[in-house]
């Protein structure tokens, strides 16, 4: 619903703090950005994120650029590849929040920083494996609430994370 309602081209934010389970502190609060930008921006100029190289704190999302993806097609087809029929079924059923807006009209652009490994607040099978997770960030395009799919289109997509000097030193102990 943030994304329905959220002006073009000015990123929003969001943060609260999540309890701690027994696992490790988190490291700040869950923080949720979101980006709209028009399917004519996002396909002709893309969309980029940059946080402030100056911040001392963990950062609200990492630093994102997507280059121009072209022109979607119909339904999405041109940019979800090979999964474009499965897609378009997808985006068929996605319900928008204006009486007068469709798919892929309003692309939003919605990074999640999470505090810790997103897996201590799951459950099921796979919970138990060992996982080591530095920079959990969530990173995803959506139009009316929806997904989208974007495949076979390699390299639009860059992202930069900023890592403790400390995470670096221990993980380069052995290779140098």
């Amino acid at each position: 619903a943030l994304a329905a309602f959220a002006p073009t081209d000015v990123p929003v934010q969001l943060s609260a703090e999540l309890p701690r389970s027994g696992g490790p502190s988190p490291d700040g609060p869950l923080m949720l950005t979101v980006l709209v930008r028009s399917a004519m921006d996002l396909s002709n100029g893309g969309a980029s994120m940059s946080p402030s190289l100056q911040d001392i704190t963990r950062w609200p999302y990492p630093r994102l650029e997507i280059s121009g993806l072209g022109a979607p097609g119909f339904l999405g087809r041109n940019w979800a590849g090979p999964s474009a029929t499965t897609a378009a079924e997808q985006y068929r059923q996605a319900k928008c929040f204006g009486p007068k807006e469709t798919i892929l009209e309003r692309i939003a652009l919605v990074t999640v920083a999470w505090p810790v490994s997103p897996v201590l607040y799951s459950s099921g099978t796979l919970v138990g494996v060992g996982t080591n997770i530095t920079v959990p960030y969530s990173v995803q395009l959506r139009s009316c609430g929806a997904p989208l799919v974007v495949e076979g289109l390699p390299g639009r997509v860059q992202l930069t994370f900023r890592l403790d000097p400390a995470v670096v030193r221990e993980r380069r102990w052995g290779y140098i």
